[in-house]
């Protein structure tokens, strides 16, 4: 077979979209079944159209997948983030928040440290601050960084940059998963695994994934979610006029990059405004899952390990390396800070991978007060990863 052309053309959508839509099924089967812990169904949602591209089965780049970043990752955000109130969620998240932040500065520190070893010539503060808003946030993150860094949807960096953190971020995933079978590593930091995580956890019926949803849930939240959309796109479309209109010639800010931005912002907004909106969005995360996983599942194929291993092993090293950095400084950043190793892990797990995959541990490991602090980590990361990377990146292009 001719890996150059795929056995699926494409121009075949509906093919396309059942076959991504087949993989966002057994994801969010697998994730219900007790091996899950071994192997979370994130994975299989992921590797799976990556594996079909990369044998040439579907093709890397269709145009189903850019009508869903267009369209369905926009809106996404929304569904994602009407449960987080940021006055709630800085409650609720408890030590699960510091593992958080802990996460967030060992990111930023692999990254930087890094930097000194890896030559990537201008494109260094580009590639570190994209990366780190995956590793914080997912790779919802990292396409939002790429817009507002102003990387050309087409070009080999933007390319590169999201298949070496998929495939790095993916391998990752299975050392995060097999960190607590390690007991030496455990007894060498000093931690404990089962100390606290039996409390009672907040309320968590608006973050369950399996609650039933009806016609009109569904109709009334993706018009919000719509709506929360077009209204983002209208006030950076407003603001963008009032630039050009009070500011000379030829010194215009391009805003059309701050979109998904505006969208985190706007939602953030609305949903930490008050307990009127809770009615109306309720029953929004489950929906916003399914998005997120048919996004894991259209990003897989942009993972080609061709592209890795051809054009970006240096990029690919780098972010693999960051990772394994990242975890070391974490886990002595945690036990100085006396937190518990599986606070840490799930919050890691939120960050790098999903909330899928960190409930996926919590309940399998059986730290059932940390089901809700993993939702909750990884709204948080969701919420703050690209805003951390653009000021990671005016860092990085101050200093270095």
């Amino acid at each position: 077979m001719n890996l150059s052309t795929p056995l699926i053309a494409p121009e075949q959508t509906l093919e396309l979209l059942a076959i991504l839509l087949a993989f966002v099924y057994l994801g969010l089967w697998a994730d219900r079944q007790p091996w899950s812990s071994k192997f979370p169904g994130v994975l299989i949602t992921i590797m799976g159209p990556f594996l079909l591209a990369t044998t040439g089965i579907i093709p890397h780049d269709a145009p189903l997948y850019k009508t869903f970043f267009e369209y369905l990752l926009p809106m996404s955000i929304p569904l994602l983030l009407f449960s987080a109130d940021l006055r709630q969620l800085f409650g609720e998240i408890g030590r699960t928040g510091l593992a958080f932040l802990v996460v967030v500065v060992s990111t930023v520190l692999s990254l930087s440290l890094l930097l000194l070893l890896f030559d990537f010539e201008e494109f260094g503060g580009i590639i570190a601050a994209s990366q780190s808003a995956g590793l914080i946030g997912g790779s919802i993150n990292i396409l939002s960084t790429l817009d507002i860094l102003e990387v050309p949807a087409e070009s080999t960096l933007r390319v590169t940059t999201i298949a070496s953190f998929m495939v790095g971020a993916s391998l990752f995933m299975f050392v995060l998963f097999a960190i607590p079978s390690f007991t030496r590593l455990i007894k060498f930091f000093g931690f404990t695994l089962e100390q606290g995580m039996h409390e009672t956890a907040s309320d968590s019926s608006n973050l369950d994934i399996h609650s039933p949803i009806t016609v009109m849930d569904l109709a009334r939240l993706l018009a919000l979610a719509a709506g929360v959309v077009a209204l983002s796109y209208l006030l950076i479309d407003i603001l963008q006029w009032l630039i050009n209109s009070f500011v000379e010639q030829g010194n215009e800010t391009e805003l059309s990059r701050y979109r998904l931005l505006a969208v985190t912002a706007v939602t953030l907004a609305i949903a930490s405004s008050g307990n009127w909106i809770k009615p109306y969005t309720k029953n929004a995360f489950p929906i916003g899952t399914f998005v997120m996983y048919l996004y894991l599942a259209v990003i897989g194929p942009y993972a080609d390990i061709n592209t890795v291993i051809n054009e970006a092993p240096k990029q690919f090293t780098y972010v693999l390396t960051a990772c394994f950095l990242q975890l070391f400084i974490a886990l002595c950043l945690a036990r100085l800070l006396r937190l518990h190793l599986s606070e840490l892990i799930v919050a890691m797990m939120a960050c790098v991978t999903s909330q899928g995959a960190a409930v996926a541990i919590a309940v399998a490991r059986g730290w059932q007060g940390l089901i809700v602090p993993a939702i909750l980590a990884g709204l948080l990361g969701y919420a703050c990863g690209t805003f951390v990377a653009i000021l990671f990146y005016q860092l990085l292009v101050r200093f270095l």
